[in-house]
C-alpha cells in the first residue's frame, strides 16, 4: 500500500497545478519573463470574485469577456486571446493600470517577436493604445526593440 502513495501524491500535485512539467521544466532555471507568465497564470488561472480585479470587472462589464481566461490563454501563446486583450486598450483608471501591467508582463514573458507580430496585426488605434500602455514600462524597451520600434510609425 505505501508504494502507491508517492505516485498518487505526484499525480494530485500535477493535476492541481502545484507542479507541472510545462511550468517547472524539471528544475531548469527560469528564463527572462517566464516568472511573469507564471505570475499571470497563478493570479488569473482561478475564478476571480467581483472586485478582485478591476481589469476583469471592466472586461466583463464592457466587453462581456472573461479576462482571466484570455490572459491565461495568452500566456500559452494563443494569438487570438492576446489579440482580444490588446483590443481592450485603453481601459480607464485602476483597470487601465492593471491592464497595462498585464500587457507588460505578457510582453516580457512571450517575447518581443511573438508580441510584436500580434500587435502588428492590430488596427492602428489599438496599436497606438497598447504602445501608450507599455510606455509606462521603460525597462522593457531594451528587451523589446520590435514592439517599441512600432511607436515611430504610429
Amino acid at each position: 500500500m505505501p508504494r502507491y502513495i508517492l505516485p498518487l501524491v505526484i499525480w494530485v500535485a500535477i493535476l492541481s497545478g502545484c507542479a507541472s512539467a510545462a511550468d517547472s521544466d524539471f528544475g531548469r532555471p527560469l528564463q527572462y519573463g517566464e516568472k511573469d507568465l507564471q505570475r499571470l497564470r497563478n493570479f488569473y488561472g482561478k475564478p476571480l470574485a467581483a472586485g478582485t480585479s478591476e481589469a476583469a470587472d471592466s472586461a466583463r462589464r464592457d466587453y462581456k469577456a472573461d479576462y482571466g481566461a484570455l490572459v491565461v490563454a495568452a500566456t500559452y501563446k494563443d494569438r487570438s486571446a492576446l489579440s482580444t486583450l490588446m483590443s481592450f486598450s485603453p481601459m480607464d483608471g485602476e483597470a487601465g493600470e492593471e491592464h497595462a501591467n498585464t500587457l507588460s508582463l505578457l510582453l516580457s514573458g512571450l517575447g518581443d517577436d511573438f508580441f510584436s507580430s500580434v500587435l502588428k496585426s492590430q488596427p492602428r488605434a489599438v496599436r497606438k493604445s497598447v504602445l501608450g500602455d507599455l510606455d509606462l514600462y521603460s525597462d522593457l524597451k531594451a528587451h523589446s526593440p520590435k514592439t517599441f520600434g512600432m511607436k515611430r510609425h504610429e
